[in-house]
């Protein structure tokens, strides 16, 4: 008796690397348009476009076009904390523990500079995915700077200090990593450093930071500092 095998058509199924690799490809796409036209701009036809697949091939893995923004923008707000956790790890005195935590997020900012823009124009915007994980990574660095100041035995700045300084370094870092000018790049560290040491530092560390001639041009500190002769102010 003769046996008959039917023939199983269609295409056959995936792999998960297969899987991962379309998952992937749409990922890096959604991250090329949302660097360009920022979230509003995001669109499905632009993220099928952009990867050059189908549109059932999107629905495949994603419901809509928010879904793989919001994880994409999610791991660059994780690759941030973690970043910042192992610095504040690494760092025990204040002074370069700040600049270590600048330079950081300058490293971190360069990594993500295709979707830089548009992250921070729309950092405050409310219902943007960006300022929705904004919100909880301020709480994640935030968390970080209270555990690293109270081992110190430091006071620890309110969440509204703590935001002000945020809002001020993260200006000035966008400009200092979007606008491209090496020339200014030790200019803006220093002011960011500045920014952190005045709201975050005590006097000991001012004390250090003035010695820096990172800081400060050593030359100009005693005219700086110096009591004005009262024979001179006439």
């Amino acid at each position: 008796m003769t046996a008959h095998f039917r023939i199983k058509r269609g295409r056959p199924k995936k792999t998960d690397d297969e899987i991962q690799g379309v998952k992937d490809k749409i990922l890096v796409a959604t991250r090329t348009v949302f660097g360009t036209y920022g979230t509003r701009g995001t669109t499905v036809q632009k993220i099928i476009q952009c990867a050059d697949i189908s549109r059932p091939t999107f629905y495949k893995y994603f419901a809509n076009s928010d879904e793989p923004l919001d994880f994409i923008i999610e791991q660059a707000n994780l690759k941030l904390v973690k970043k910042m956790m192992k610095v504040s790890d690494d760092h025990s005195i204040t002074v370069s523990r700040i600049l270590a935590v600048i330079d950081t997020y300058i490293e971190w900012g360069r990594g993500e500079i295709e979707i830089l823009a548009s992250i921070h124009q729309e950092l405050l915007i409310k219902g943007s995915p960006v300022s929705k994980h904004r919100a909880d990574t301020l709480g994640s660095i935030y968390t970080i700077l209270e555990r690293t100041l109270r081992e110190e035995g430091r006071e620890v700045p309110d969440k509204v200090v703590f935001e002000s300084v945020i809002m001020g370094a993260e200006n000035i870092g966008y400009h200092l990593l979007l606008q491209s000018n090496p020339s200014k790049t030790d200019k803006y560290r220093a002011d960011m450093l500045k920014l952190a040491i005045a709201l975050f530092g005590g006097v000991d560390d001012w004390k250090d930071a003035i010695c820096d001639s990172f800081l400060f041009d050593k030359n100009n500190i005693s005219s700086q500092t110096a009591p004005v002769d009262q024979g001179q102010r006439a």
